[in-house]
């Protein structure tokens, strides 16, 4: 996400198609046509995963999380 890369958690094990909706729910919003594209384009990677988390979360009903593999680094 704009140059940042996250990792998706879950507290569930999620399915091949859980998973490839999400992805697509991903890309969707990155879609020039999306409502969401010209909110998305000025925000912060952490606010654009934050979103993404909701949005999943109000599709799918499944809570995940999308934590930055930078960060992840510098923890370890």
């Amino acid at each position: 996400m704009n140059g940042e890369q996250f990792i998706l958690e879950s507290d569930i094990e999620l399915t091949r198609d859980k998973k490839n909706y999400i992805e697509a729910i991903c890309e969707t919003m990155y879609d020039e046509s999306n409502e969401w594209y010209e909110d998305i384009y000025d925000m912060s990677p952490y606010d654009i995963a934050e979103l993404f988390e909701k949005t999943v979360k109000d599709e799918v009903g499944y809570i995940v999380y999308y934590t930055s593999i930078h960060f992840c680094n510098r923890i370890q």
